[in-house]
């Protein structure tokens, strides 16, 4: 079975129910029924607020994600970054974990990385490379997102050339998947 990895924007997107959020939930429907396997990223927890306020452990994301319906869908943990991730939501890592890291902040912002004092990626910046990481990292086969900076004609390929799998929106992949909001006919192969 396929791994889709979810990115932030989603989660936000289904909580807000913004548009697109019935796409995501049928998304959801379909991991339920076995025809694809979500995942989310452990990274979110620290772009999100809970209870009114930004979450403050690990366990406030897993409720926050268990209320949208996403309890029990696999997290991936990110790389670990000083004061950017839970570090009982981490990985330790080593100088292969690190070089992935480097490469994909180069390919996604390429002004601010290598980040050196006067090149300083701010918090979403290192946020969107994490959960890359983390979806290239885990081996993932699909990264689901919203955010255009993932498929410009510049960008796309060389995260493919990284291990990115497909990279598509929530419609894209529903529509790859033959789900729609409201309906499910037989799965069709991914390509």
């Amino acid at each position: 079975m396929q791994k889709a990895t979810l990115d932030t924007n989603c989660l936000v997107a289904l909580s807000k129910r913004e548009l697109g959020h019935e796409v995501i939930s049928s998304l959801l429907s379909a991991h339920r029924t076995g025809r694809i396997e979500l995942r989310l990223v452990a990274i979110s927890a620290t772009d999100l607020v809970f209870a009114g306020g930004p979450v403050q452990t690990l366990n406030d994301f897993y409720e926050w994600v268990s209320a949208l319906g996403f309890g029990g869908v696999p997290v991936v943990l990110p790389l670990a970054i000083y004061d950017m991730v839970f570090y009982d939501g981490a990985l330790w890592g080593d100088e292969q974990m690190e070089r992935l890291y480097q490469e994909l902040g180069q390919i996604l912002f390429p002004r601010v990385y290598p980040p050196s004092p006067a090149r300083i990626p701010n918090r979403n910046q290192v946020c969107d490379v994490l959960m890359m990481w983390s979806h290239v990292y885990h081996h993932g086969d699909i990264f689901v997102t919203t955010d255009g900076n993932f498929t410009k004609a510049t960008k796309k390929p060389q995260l493919l050339a990284l291990g990115a799998g497909l990279i598509l929106t929530p419609q894209e992949l529903a529509e790859s998947i033959s789900i729609q909001s409201g309906s499910q006919p037989d799965p069709a192969p991914l390509a």
